[in-house]
């Protein structure tokens, strides 16, 4: 699990992004989450928000699960 500080990503817009317009054969619109400041930038679709995506609005942090395998290589080179 990957934890971020509100403190640290307090400029992130934690509100709706554009939403796509449905192709011919698809029958929803696909919604995302989208920030950037101070170096972090996160986005992902609304579908992941309470599944592998948990948001602490009294602690101001998102806990992140199942990374994927690229960002876990990342990190552990970088720990390493």
């Amino acid at each position: 699990m990957l934890y971020l500080k509100a403190a640290a990503i307090a400029a992130i817009s934690l509100g709706h992004g554009t939403e796509q317009p449905p192709a011919e054969s698809a029958a929803s619109i696909r919604t995302d989450f989208t920030g950037r400041a101070d170096g972090l930038s996160i986005s992902f679709e609304q579908h992941l928000l309470g599944s592998r995506i948990k948001f602490n609005e009294a602690g101001g942090t998102l806990t992140l699960c199942g990374l994927p395998r690229q960002l876990t290589d990342q990190l552990k080179r970088a720990a390493g």
